[in-house]
């Protein structure tokens, strides 16, 4: 035994023996103590349910006020990236909302994908920037604007007068930005691609550099990393395929002069006038009719026939007005645009 263990027996003897309590009291004690130990448990039961159901109350009230915001909540409106403006042949875009018919004036949200036949043509805006979509050709359009160009051709037109809108294309081999109004880009997967100038600038980032082509001129980029300048005159025969589908023009009420600007644009030739023939003679030429349907060149043939002028397009890149010979319209050119609904009221 320790010291302290000695000092406390020491005490205990000398204290002596103490009554029995009884067996009475014993179990009163017993009693009050099991009733203690009883409402002690009862409380503790209780503060336990308690916390129970405010737990339960919480997360009903939780997932309640959750339903309620998913149900009211409403849909995320679409992100509209462009617009279709016409199509020929075999086009496809998906996705489509309960329609299978493309219609002029469909809007193409972010995420949409085009595809166009090996003998069909498209047209979109892109923003308010013109696209002219080839033969066998698919793009993707995930943002507003911006193509991401799969494969095929397109030919871009910002219009005559630009209002800053830009549009990048994106390709496996590089993106390209217009910095002016016409060109085309071609691509070749995993051979080349090819962007080309018809008016403006194009910058071309590649490579881990951006190159800037002049009008007249394209770039090719090949898989193995090589680039070659090729010649692109804005009438080159390259263009021509461009013509195939046009965005309507109407002549109603139009001068020929503004015809006339209209198809050296949209052929890449500049509008040169023979003397004694002045702008202002075309400009006091008033049109009727329309020229719905018909190419750039059949509506010129069209058009001009009915009037005391011809055009000229034997030298290159240029579209030449004079007087015709006789100061008449052709008669056997003038039935061909009667038929095409296209008339000139002569000045």
């Amino acid at each position: 035994m320790t010291t302290d263990d000695r000092e406390v027996a020491r005490l205990i003897s000398q204290a002596g023996g103490r009554p029995d309590p009884g067996a009475g009291l014993t179990e009163s004690v017993r009693v009050a103590l099991e009733q203690e130990w009883r409402a002690a448990l009862a409380r503790r039961r209780a503060l336990r349910t308690r916390r129970y159901w405010l737990a339960a109350s919480l997360a009903a009230v939780a997932i309640a006020g959750s339903w309620t915001v998913l149900r009211r909540a409403p849909e995320p409106a679409p992100l509209f990236v462009g617009t279709i403006i016409g199509t020929r042949g075999s086009v496809l875009v998906a996705p489509r909302a309960g329609r299978t018919l493309i219609a002029a004036g469909d809007a193409l949200v972010a995420g949409s994908r085009v595809e166009a036949g090996p003998l069909a043509v498209a047209l979109l805006t892109v923003g308010s920037v013109g696209v002219r979509v080839g033969p066998d050709t698919v793009l993707g359009l995930e943002h507003p604007g911006e193509i991401n160009l799969l494969r095929g051709k397109i030919y871009v037109d910002s219009g005559a007068a630009p209002d800053g809108n830009t549009l990048l294309v994106m390709t496996e081999f590089g993106r390209v930005t217009h910095v002016g109004t016409q060109y085309q880009i071609r691509v070749q997967p995993g051979e080349f691609m090819e962007a080309g100038v018809r008016e403006g600038q194009l910058r071309v980032n590649a490579l881990g550099h951006a190159q800037i082509v002049e009008r007249g001129w394209g770039l090719r980029l090949f898989k193995d990393k090589t680039i070659t300048r090729i010649s692109m005159p804005s009438f080159d025969a390259q263009w021509q395929w461009v013509s195939d589908f046009v965005p309507e023009f109407s002549i109603e009420g139009r001068s020929l002069s503004a015809f006339l600007d209209w198809f050296a644009r949209e052929t890449g030739r500049t509008l040169v006038f023979v003397m004694p023939v002045r702008r202002e003679h075309t400009d006091q030429t008033t049109l009727s009719g329309n020229i719905v349907g018909l190419t750039p060149l059949q509506a010129l043939d069209a058009i001009v026939a009915t009037t005391r002028f011809q055009c000229d397009l034997s030298v290159a890149g240029e579209i030449r007005v004079s007087i015709r010979p006789n100061g008449s319209a052709t008669s056997s050119m003038k039935q061909h645009a009667t038929s095409n609904t296209a008339a000139v009221l002569p000045p």
